[in-house]
Protein backbone atom coordinates (compact mmCIF):
# COMPACT_ATOMS: atom_id res chain seq x y z
CA UNK A 1 0.00 0.00 0.00
CA UNK A 2 2.93 2.30 0.49
CA UNK A 3 3.75 2.07 -3.19
CA UNK A 4 0.13 2.74 -4.13
CA UNK A 5 0.18 5.89 -2.05
CA UNK A 6 3.50 7.03 -3.55
CA UNK A 7 2.61 6.25 -7.16
CA UNK A 8 -0.92 7.11 -8.15
CA UNK A 9 -1.39 5.31 -11.46
CA UNK A 10 -5.17 5.63 -11.53
CA UNK A 11 -5.06 8.84 -13.58
CA UNK A 12 -2.57 7.37 -16.03
CA UNK A 13 -4.62 4.20 -16.40
CA UNK A 14 -7.77 6.20 -17.02
CA UNK A 15 -6.06 8.33 -19.68
CA UNK A 16 -4.55 5.27 -21.35
CA UNK A 17 -7.87 3.42 -21.40
CA UNK A 18 -9.62 6.50 -22.81
CA UNK A 19 -7.06 6.71 -25.65
CA UNK A 20 -7.47 3.01 -26.41
CA UNK A 21 -11.24 3.33 -26.36
CA UNK A 22 -11.19 6.33 -28.70
CA UNK A 23 -8.90 4.50 -31.16
CA UNK A 24 -11.17 1.47 -31.12
CA UNK A 25 -14.19 3.66 -31.66
CA UNK A 26 -12.55 5.47 -34.54
CA UNK A 27 -11.80 2.18 -36.27
CA UNK A 28 -15.23 0.74 -35.66
CA UNK A 29 -17.30 3.93 -36.24
CA UNK A 30 -19.80 2.67 -33.67
CA UNK A 31 -21.48 5.07 -31.27
CA UNK A 32 -20.94 4.17 -27.63
CA UNK A 33 -22.01 6.01 -24.50
CA UNK A 34 -19.33 7.99 -22.74
CA UNK A 35 -18.97 8.36 -19.01
CA UNK A 36 -21.88 10.87 -18.82
CA UNK A 37 -24.25 8.47 -20.64
CA UNK A 38 -24.29 10.76 -23.66
CA UNK A 39 -23.93 9.00 -27.00
CA UNK A 40 -20.96 10.17 -28.98
CA UNK A 41 -19.84 9.08 -32.43
CA UNK A 42 -16.33 9.14 -33.74
CA UNK A 43 -15.68 9.75 -37.37
CA UNK A 44 -13.45 7.07 -38.83
CA UNK A 45 -9.89 8.13 -39.54
CA UNK A 46 -9.99 6.04 -42.71
CA UNK A 47 -12.47 8.33 -44.45
CA UNK A 48 -10.88 10.90 -46.70
CA UNK A 49 -10.92 14.51 -45.52
CA UNK A 50 -13.51 16.65 -47.26
CA UNK A 51 -13.10 20.23 -48.25
CA UNK A 52 -15.93 22.62 -47.61
CA UNK A 53 -18.84 21.86 -49.93
CA UNK A 54 -17.18 18.74 -51.33
CA UNK A 55 -18.68 15.27 -51.04
CA UNK A 56 -16.98 11.92 -51.33
CA UNK A 57 -18.83 9.05 -52.96
CA UNK A 58 -19.56 6.14 -50.58
CA UNK A 59 -18.07 3.70 -53.08
CA UNK A 60 -14.78 5.55 -53.09
CA UNK A 61 -14.74 5.62 -49.29
CA UNK A 62 -15.41 1.88 -49.15
CA UNK A 63 -12.67 1.20 -51.71
CA UNK A 64 -10.19 3.34 -49.78
CA UNK A 65 -11.06 1.54 -46.54
CA UNK A 66 -10.69 -1.87 -48.21
CA UNK A 67 -7.34 -0.85 -49.68
CA UNK A 68 -6.07 0.46 -46.34
CA UNK A 69 -7.28 -2.58 -44.41
CA UNK A 70 -6.14 -5.13 -47.00
CA UNK A 71 -3.27 -7.37 -45.89
CA UNK A 72 0.06 -6.41 -47.32
CA UNK A 73 1.19 -9.22 -49.65
CA UNK A 74 4.00 -7.45 -51.47
CA UNK A 75 6.76 -8.16 -48.89
CA UNK A 76 6.02 -11.88 -49.14
CA UNK A 77 5.94 -11.68 -52.94
CA UNK A 78 9.29 -9.89 -53.03
CA UNK A 79 10.86 -12.45 -50.69
CA UNK A 80 9.51 -15.34 -52.79
CA UNK A 81 10.93 -13.82 -55.97
CA UNK A 82 14.29 -13.28 -54.26
CA UNK A 83 14.32 -16.90 -53.05
CA UNK A 84 13.48 -18.10 -56.57
CA UNK A 85 16.35 -16.06 -58.04
CA UNK A 86 18.80 -17.39 -55.44
CA UNK A 87 17.74 -21.01 -55.99
CA UNK A 88 17.97 -20.61 -59.78
CA UNK A 89 21.45 -19.11 -59.48
CA UNK A 90 22.56 -21.91 -57.15
CA UNK A 91 21.29 -24.66 -59.44
CA UNK A 92 22.77 -22.93 -62.47
CA UNK A 93 26.18 -22.62 -60.83
CA UNK A 94 26.14 -26.30 -59.83
CA UNK A 95 25.27 -27.33 -63.40
CA UNK A 96 27.97 -25.04 -64.76
CA UNK A 97 30.64 -26.37 -62.39
CA UNK A 98 29.88 -29.99 -63.20
CA UNK A 99 29.66 -29.37 -66.95
CA UNK A 100 33.05 -27.59 -67.03
CA UNK A 101 34.75 -30.15 -64.81
CA UNK A 102 37.31 -32.19 -66.80
CA UNK A 103 36.16 -35.76 -67.11
CA UNK A 104 38.63 -38.53 -66.38
CA UNK A 105 39.30 -40.70 -69.41
CA UNK A 106 37.44 -43.99 -69.14
CA UNK A 107 40.20 -45.99 -70.85
CA UNK A 108 43.75 -45.29 -71.85
CA UNK A 109 43.54 -47.58 -74.91
CA UNK A 110 46.78 -49.50 -74.42
CA UNK A 111 47.27 -52.19 -77.01
CA UNK A 112 48.60 -55.47 -75.57
CA UNK A 113 50.85 -55.95 -78.59
CA UNK A 114 52.75 -52.71 -78.04
CA UNK A 115 56.34 -52.86 -76.80
CA UNK A 116 55.28 -51.59 -73.32
CA UNK A 117 53.50 -54.81 -72.37
CA UNK A 118 53.55 -58.58 -72.84
CA UNK A 119 50.31 -60.57 -73.08
CA UNK A 120 50.25 -63.19 -70.32
CA UNK A 121 46.74 -64.59 -71.01
CA UNK A 122 43.91 -63.81 -73.41
CA UNK A 123 40.32 -65.04 -73.36
CA UNK A 124 37.81 -64.15 -76.10
CA UNK A 125 34.16 -64.51 -75.11
CA UNK A 126 32.96 -64.19 -78.71
CA UNK A 127 34.29 -62.74 -81.96
CA UNK A 128 34.24 -59.16 -80.64
CA UNK A 129 34.47 -59.24 -76.82
CA UNK A 130 37.58 -60.42 -75.01
CA UNK A 131 39.85 -60.00 -71.99
CA UNK A 132 43.61 -60.07 -71.67
CA UNK A 133 46.16 -60.02 -68.85
CA UNK A 134 49.15 -57.90 -69.79
CA UNK A 135 52.46 -57.53 -67.94
CA UNK A 136 53.37 -53.85 -68.42
CA UNK A 137 56.85 -52.32 -68.49
CA UNK A 138 57.90 -48.84 -67.47
CA UNK A 139 61.31 -48.25 -68.98
CA UNK A 140 63.53 -51.17 -67.92
CA UNK A 141 61.37 -52.18 -64.91
CA UNK A 142 58.38 -54.53 -65.08
CA UNK A 143 55.21 -53.71 -63.11
CA UNK A 144 54.60 -56.57 -60.64
CA UNK A 145 50.80 -56.40 -60.99
CA UNK A 146 49.48 -57.28 -64.45
CA UNK A 147 47.03 -54.96 -66.19
CA UNK A 148 43.56 -56.18 -67.15
CA UNK A 149 42.62 -55.23 -70.72
CA UNK A 150 39.24 -55.47 -72.49
CA UNK A 151 38.15 -55.27 -76.12
CA UNK A 152 34.71 -54.90 -77.64
CA UNK A 153 35.70 -54.62 -81.31
CA UNK A 154 37.44 -57.93 -81.98
CA UNK A 155 40.86 -56.86 -80.68
CA UNK A 156 41.38 -53.67 -82.72
CA UNK A 157 41.25 -51.53 -79.57
CA UNK A 158 42.10 -52.65 -76.04
CA UNK A 159 41.19 -50.69 -72.92
CA UNK A 160 42.84 -50.85 -69.53
CA UNK A 161 40.13 -51.79 -67.02
CA UNK A 162 42.45 -52.66 -64.14
CA UNK A 163 40.80 -51.86 -60.80
CA UNK A 164 42.60 -49.18 -58.79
Amino acid sequence: QDLHSLYDTHALDTQSLARIRSRLMQRASIPLPDDDDNIITFQSLDTPKKREGETVAPTMTRQLNEWRNAPRHWPRLVSEIAALIIITALIGSIVLVFSLRPHAPAHNGLLPSNPNGVVQRIHMIDAKVGWAEVQTRHGNSVDPAPALMRTTDGGHTWYDVTPP
